[in-house]
């Protein structure tokens, strides 16, 4: 290597650090994807740098209506040059990432026209990399008229696979803050049922109680008052301490019988005694 290339590529070092500093800044998408776009263009002096990321990477569990699984711009900068925001699947775009990882175009190739998805853009070039298979990451420059040579868009070729790793980490993050999100309203749901159902068994003239393996999980005022101790008092003791002696295998019986699910277990009459006076 000759001394010149040596600094060359001593020089890019610097660089290409401070780029990779700027990646995972945060768990957040699109400040991640802010924070490592303003670093890269200003450090590498591009016009316009965008992300775009498939559907079905972006809103996990959601299959693309009739597998149309497009692309959608999740971050671009600066906005000015924002014109659309979503391209579909068999774009250019995309079809030139099945063929290599990452490519340029510039404005003196005959098809530069069909690459542009921005405002204000009839010249310069484009380099574009894949994002590990879940997008795209789209890079313009102005000041050029023809394609990136090889050995500049390999430059950053470690740099957009590390950041393609954090972009996976916001989009699991995404994933994991939805899941809790709707565990949550689930909660809440199950509460607010909870709570008005309660109100229905406590307002009730009737006395009732649930339980579980024969033993009183809940009892509402009303039984209660009925076995002569008060709800919590109830609250562990086994159902077969208020039957009469005779009744309690009849009792086992039933419940075996209803765990099966055997047919004509709806119900069953016995006698009960209270803890307090009649």
């Amino acid at each position: 290597m000759s001394e010149a290339i040596h600094d060359s590529a001593m020089s890019r070092v610097p660089i290409l650090y401070e780029i990779s500093l700027a990646i995972g800044r945060s768990l957040d998408l699109e400040r991640n994807c802010e924070i490592f776009l303003e670093t890269l263009l200003r450090a590498k002096n591009f016009a316009y740098g965008g992300v775009w990321l498939r559907k079905s990477s972006l809103y996990k569990g959601q299959s693309p209506a009739n597998g149309d699984d497009a692309y959608v711009l999740v971050y671009g900068t600066p906005p000015f040059r924002i014109r659309e925001l979503v391209i579909p699947a068999d774009h250019i775009i995309v079809k030139r990432l099945q063929e290599a990882p990452f490519y340029s175009v510039g404005c003196d190739a005959a098809d530069f026209g069909r690459f542009i998805t921005e405002s204000r853009i009839s010249r310069g070039a484009y380099a574009v990399y894949d994002l590990g298979g879940i997008g795209f990451l789209k890079l313009y420059r102005s000041a050029r008229s023809d394609a990136f040579p090889y050995a500049e868009l390999n430059q950053l070729r470690s740099v957009v696979s590390k950041f393609a790793v954090s972009v996976k980490g916001c989009l699991a993050h995404r994933a994991l803050e939805l899941v809790a999100r709707e565990r949550q309203r689930a909660l809440d749901s199950l509460r607010k049922s909870e709570r008005k159902y309660r109100a229905v068994v406590e307002s009730a003239r009737d006395g009732i109680i649930v339980t579980e393996n024969q033993r009183i999980l809940f009892a509402n005022g009303q039984a209660a008052r009925m076995l002569g101790l008060t709800a919590e008092q109830l609250v562990g003791m086994r159902v077969t301490d208020f039957l009469l002696p005779q009744h309690v295998g009849a009792f086992r019986e039933f419940c075996r019988r209803r765990l099966k699910g055997i047919p004509g277990t709806d119900m069953i009459e016995l006698e009960m005694v209270t803890a307090g006076p009649e």
